[in-house]
């Protein structure tokens, strides 16, 4: 590694620093900093912008950085620090093709958009991608054109992990507040969306295609690596036939409130575990008597 320029400016770079136990060489100028299993900080040093790797320790600021510096405090096992990335591409992109070392994937003219001017990315910018059933991949921008491009797999980053096994059943209100629901369930990781008609709702149709981009972006957005299932709008009743009988109901009465009987936490402190549970909101209106009652005399809510 070059040493650092005049002046000692050690720019935009990282050191790994044990706290308290490192082993040098006789010859400071080819010291090598040594990691026993302990605790790792991070701090400006030697390694590359966003990595750490093992390098020779070379100026008297940099061996001030290491005896000063705080840095940030992480568990590790190694007995030397190998050259690792520490933060994952920012970009992520989901594309429902199969992801492999090698392959060339084509984003939508839509996805293209994104990543050549809105995200403004260059040839060899790195892209995490993924499908919901092969993990993230990193993969690095081709490009075609002035505001084309194609995608070219490197390696896995993260394997397929599922989202908790945790449904919203709603009745559905106005469009950019459905949008809103949308987002912000599958940002928290529920792992079936379902607007459901019940008897006070106001909503007489549902753009399901909508609903699905939406949870598409939000899962873009967040470190979530499947897609939340967005299922067909249709009546309380047939939905609550098609759900499972092993899966909780959680059913969220606002006319209990006040009543002690019903407060939330203790109601699902005292339901104990739930591998399955499905959560059921009313409409603005609020959910109707015959509904009422057919939820309380329903199982497994």
């Amino acid at each position: 590694m070059p040493p650092p320029a005049a002046g000692g400016d050690i720019g935009m770079r990282r050191v790994a620093h044990l706290s308290g136990i490192a082993s040098h060489a006789p010859d400071i100028d080819q010291a090598v900093l040594k990691v026993q299993p302990a605790t790792l900080c991070l701090m400006p040093g030697l390694a590359g912008a966003g990595q750490m790797s093992e390098q020779p320790i070379s100026s008297l600021l940099q061996r001030q950085a290491i005896d000063h510096h705080l840095g940030i405090e992480m568990p590790v096992s190694a007995d030397y620090i190998p050259a690792m990335e520490v933060a994952p591409p920012k970009t992520r992109l989901f594309l429902d093709a199969d992801l492999d070392s090698g392959l060339s994937l084509f984003p939508t003219s839509e996805q293209q958009h994104y990543l050549t001017t809105v995200m403004r990315l260059d040839a060899g910018a790195a892209v995490a991608v993924f499908n919901g059933r092969d993990g993230e991949w990193l993969a690095h921008i081709e490009k075609t054109g002035r505001r084309s491009c194609n995608l070219t797999l490197e390696r896995p980053l993260r394997p397929q992990q599922a989202s908790p096994d945790l449904w919203l059943m709603f009745a559905p209100v106005k469009k950019a507040r459905l949008d809103f629901i949308t987002e912000k369930a599958s940002e928290m990781g529920c792992r079936c969306i379902w607007p459901v008609r019940t008897g006070h709702t106001q909503v007489s149709r549902v753009n399901t295609d909508r609903m699905l981009a939406n949870a598409i972006e939000a899962a873009e957005q967040t470190a979530r690596l499947d897609i939340a299932d967005i299922r067909d709008f249709i009546p309380l009743t047939e939905a609550l036939t098609a759900l499972e009988d092993d899966r909780k109901l959680i059913f969220c009465d606002e006319a209990a409130a006040g009543q002690s009987t019903d407060n939330a936490i203790d109601v699902l402190k005292a339901a104990g575990p739930m591998p399955r549970a499905a959560i059921l909101i009313g409409p603005e209106g609020g959910f109707s008597g015959d509904e009422r009652a057919m939820l309380a005399y329903r199982q497994n809510c």
